[in-house]
């Protein structure tokens, strides 16, 4: 066995955000996730219980609320994303 071999980093997470990753793309991309979490659940929250769906309803307002403030830093960091 070698020993002059570089011991293989073991990742602490199962997913790591890129290091060079700017903020204008982190917030891109969280703001797309957003969107795509906020569709997904008023897709499904209707197919849910009067009590589940109210719940739920409410967990999408929290998550749009979310949307808007990313939306509003990407714009404040990439004031041409809001063209």
């Amino acid at each position: 066995m070698n020993d002059d071999l570089p011991t293989p980093k073991v990742p602490r997470h199962l997913f790591d955000v890129r290091t060079d990753l700017t903020t204008e793309e982190a917030l891109t991309n969280a703001s797309e996730m957003l969107g795509s979490a906020i569709a997904l659940a008023h897709e499904s929250a209707f197919d849910l219980n009067e009590a589940q769906c109210t719940k739920v309803l409410g967990i999408i307002n929290l998550v749009e609320i979310a949307h808007l403030l990313v939306n509003q830093a990407l714009d404040h960091v990439s004031p041409i994303h809001s063209e």
